[in-house]
């Protein structure tokens, strides 16, 4: 346990929420005592929960105030779970340095990127300021003609009302009917994307 900030990422369904519970269970089999937070605007569930429906109790926090984890905190806490960190405003990085600074090791959860697989929200600087990044992968679940695509997925595909989103798209979407899913990078589709083929 030697790392202090640890963080783990990857697109959805690679497990991350799971790696960090086990994170958690070290740390309490080590005798250490543990909190763990998630964001308000998460709202599938008060608690962490991963997609095996193993269920982790947390303290919801206001995503645009990630400050209000000091008032639970104290000498006895040994470390900080943070779940779906993507979620949290720009000030989430300095909150978890503060952390840091008081002697308590930080492990978080979060997408890497965003359905663009562009950074997302605090992501790209907590990464830049971890000790151990752990990234995982999950499976192309793409479908041509009845046949699973089947090869190790590093992003997240969003359909909104049953169609592809678009790059100006806003990133958070609050009343929409989607749904996820991972992708690999050949069958990952965002409309309008400002990229283009050199030939």
């Amino acid at each position: 346990m030697s790392e202090r900030l640890h963080v783990v990422t990857g697109c959805m369904f690679a497990g991350k929420t799971t790696e960090l519970m086990l994170l958690g269970k070290r740390e309490e089999f080590a005798g250490n005592n543990v909190m763990a937070f998630k964001p308000s605007n998460d709202t599938r569930s008060k608690e962490i929960m991963n997609h095996n429906g193993e269920r982790l109790q947390a303290i919801q926090i206001d995503f645009q105030q990630p400050e209000q984890i000091f008032s639970y905190l104290g000498e006895r806490i040994s470390a900080v779970l943070i779940d779906e960190a993507q979620f949290f405003g720009s000030d989430l990085p300095n909150v978890v340095k503060v952390i840091l600074r008081n002697g308590i090791r930080v492990y978080l959860a979060g997408l890497q990127n965003d359905f663009r697989h562009v950074g997302f929200g605090p992501m790209p600087t907590l990464l830049g300021m971890a000790d151990k990044i752990t990234v995982l992968y999950a499976v192309c679940t793409y479908d041509s003609d009845g046949k699973i695509c089947g090869m190790e997925a590093s992003r997240t595909k969003r359909l909104i009302n049953g169609k592809y989103p678009s790059w100006d798209d806003p990133v958070i979407l609050i009343g929409a009917s989607e749904s996820y899913a991972p992708r690999c990078a050949n069958h990952h589709i965002v409309l309008n994307a400002p990229y283009k083929k050199l030939w």
